[in-house]
């Protein structure tokens, strides 16, 4: 599946108003590329090794969160909705000093991300 296709079924199945967004961050983690990447490549199909270990460890997950007696896919959007906060609040400080978040590379973007949140967790 291309990425185009990837971040269409993702956005459909995360829903509501920020699940593209989401969507386009997940992906660009799992892959370790940024967004722009994504814009700028979106006929490109990824590994199929990669998809199928995500896949493997997807199913893994599911299944450790049902014997753990938890909803997988409301943990799921509870973890996207920190994810999403976490950016954003990364997007912000990266601004605050002068930089715009989504030119940096992924190195900078994750330093970004952690000082987002420990700062969040201060809250």
């Amino acid at each position: 599946m291309t990425i185009r296709g990837l971040l269409d079924a993702a956005t459909q199945r995360i829903g509501g108003a920020n699940a593209r967004l989401e969507a386009e961050t997940l992906l660009a983690h799992v892959l370790a590329k940024s967004r722009a990447w994504l814009y700028a490549w979106p006929e490109h199909e990824p590994d199929a090794h990669v998809v199928h270990e995500l896949g493997d460890l997807l199913f893994a997950g599911v299944n450790v969160a049902r014997l753990a007696g938890v909803d997988p896919e409301l943990a799921l959007r509870a973890a996207s909705g920190r994810f999403r906060e976490r950016v954003e609040r990364a997007e912000q400080l990266a601004l605050a000093d002068g930089l715009e978040f989504a030119a940096l590379s992924l190195d900078d973007q994750d330093a970004w991300y952690r000082l987002a949140k420990r700062d969040l967790a201060r809250d």
